[in-house]
């Protein structure tokens, strides 16, 4: 019995949806494990170490996750817009509409590959609000203000950082402010109270300068002295 081409054609189609299918789900899986794994550096793994240079430690000991978890990134990225042209073609030129499964399947997509555009200071800001700071607060705190995420900041000072508490390599969050170029930032952070006088930086700005303890000038020992200058004395022979 010879099958009829409108069968043959809803068997292709049927196929084309099955195969699709099957790489959206494979795609899904490493972009899921790839987007856990970052959500977690920028959340727990934060809280407890400070800020993190992402995808750092997955560089240098995990590389093959990865390239797996990249690799399943690019292809749920391609296998979204396949999704689009072909279901677009098929409910255009056939009137088929997709299934309540493969539009799951499409959403739950969409939403890993939404979990890659959220800034990392949203994902530090969610934690702080849900489990307080940690012990590597400060960090955050002066890594916020050099970027000038004053939400981050306000959380951190609200839920008990205070203003000048140092990083760890001994940095106040205003020196980091001044010292990026962030000077919106460092008036705030000086409106809460944060001590000019441990960030040299701050110089650098004249109204900030201005509220600052002068430099004391070195003793006048009678020596000719020409600033920024090298000068190089030669004697004949």
């Amino acid at each position: 019995m010879e099958i009829e081409p409108e069968t043959k054609s809803q068997t292709g189609v049927g196929i084309l949806s099955t195969i699709q299918q099957a790489i959206g789900l494979i795609c899904f899986g490493a972009s899921g494990l790839f987007a856990a794994e970052v959500i977690y550096e920028q959340t727990l793994l934060t809280q407890a170490h400070g800020p993190q240079m992402v995808g750092f430690t997955l560089a240098h000991e995990h590389i093959g996750f990865l390239l797996l978890g990249s690799a399943g990134l690019l292809g749920l990225y391609i296998w979204i817009v396949a999704f689009i042209a072909i279901f677009g073609y098929l409910r255009i030129k056939r009137g088929r509409k997709a299934s309540s499964t493969e539009w799951l399947q499409f959403g739950a997509s969409i939403l890993v590959l939404m979990m890659f555009w959220i800034p990392y200071e949203w994902w530090q800001y969610t934690t702080v609000r849900v489990a307080g700071p940690g012990p590597r607060a400060a960090d955050q705190f002066a890594a916020a203000a050099s970027g000038d995420h004053r939400y981050l900041v306000d959380v951190l000072m609200k839920d008990g950082v205070k203003v000048d508490t140092p990083d760890t390599h001994g940095v106040t969050a205003l020196e980091r402010a001044c010292d990026a170029g962030q000077k919106p930032m460092a008036k705030y952070l000086v409106s809460r109270g944060a001590n000019l006088g441990s960030a040299s930086s701050c110089r650098r700005y004249p109204d900030l300068a201005a509220r600052m303890k002068p430099i004391p000038s070195p003793p006048d020992d009678g020596l000719l002295k020409v600033p920024s200058e090298t000068v190089v004395v030669t004697a004949a022979p």
